[in-house]
């Protein structure tokens, strides 16, 4: 039996706007800027976590979510 490799999440901050762009672009033809991810980060109803690979330190996907009132949505999941 393989185990899966281990991963480390963690709260984004506009630091990794970039590489989460690049994270997007590569997963959806309509992809959001460095500028546009950055605003979700800064963002106070907003969540942004980044997930590496821990042994390499390298992103391998994000996810962004938002509180509405009492509801939450999931903005993008890349």
């Amino acid at each position: 039996m393989t185990t899966a490799p281990a991963i480390d999440v963690r709260p984004a901050d506009r630091t990794d706007a970039v590489v989460m762009a690049a994270i997007h672009a590569v997963c959806f033809a309509k992809n959001w800027d460095a500028d546009a991810i950055g605003q979700f980060i800064g963002a106070p109803a907003c969540l942004s976590l980044i997930a590496s690979a821990a042994s390499d330190c390298r992103a391998r996907g994000f996810l962004i979510a938002r509180s509405a009132g009492d509801e939450a949505e999931l903005l993008t999941l890349a």
